[in-house]
C-alpha cells in the first residue's frame, strides 16, 4: 500500500498513536512562516481531528506523484485556492513536509 493510501486512510479514520507512528522522530514541517516539530504537529493534527466540522483536506487530494523517497499532493479549497503538500520519507516514514496555499490559476 502507497504511504498516499495509508495517509488518507489514517486521516479518515483518526487514531493519534497511528498517525504519529507514520512519522520519523526527526520530523519537521514547513508551512508558510512557520516548522512545527513532530509534537507540535501531532498537538496540531489532533485538535484538529476532534472539531467534527473539519474533515481531513486528504479526503480530496489528488496524488500527483510519489516515488520511495517523496510525494506530491495537491487539494483544492473552497476559497479558490489551491494547496500543494510535498512530502520527504526518511526509513519509509514521513520526515519532511511543506505546504504552500496559492490562488487558483489553473485547472486542475
Amino acid at each position: 500500500m502507497s504511504l498516499f493510501t495509508t495517509m488518507v486512510k489514517i486521516m479518515n479514520n483518526y487514531d493519534p498513536k497511528i498517525f504519529r507512528s507514520m512519522h520519523h522522530e526527526d520530523f519537521l514541517h514547513i508551512f508558510e512562516d512557520k516548522i512545527l516539530t513532530l509534537d507540535e504537529q501531532c498537538k496540531v493534527t489532533d485538535e484538529r481531528q476532534k472539531n467534527s466540522d473539519n474533515k481531513s483536506p486528504l479526503r480530496d487530494a489528488e496524488l500527483i506523484h510519489e516515488n520511495p523517497y517523496g510525494m506530491e499532493v495537491r487539494w483544492n479549497n473552497s476559497n479558490d485556492t489551491v494547496t500543494t503538500m510535498m512530502l520527504l520519507k526518511k526509513d519509509g516514514l514521513i520526515w519532511r513536509t511543506i505546504i504552500g496555499t496559492e490562488p487558483k490559476t489553473h485547472t486542475l
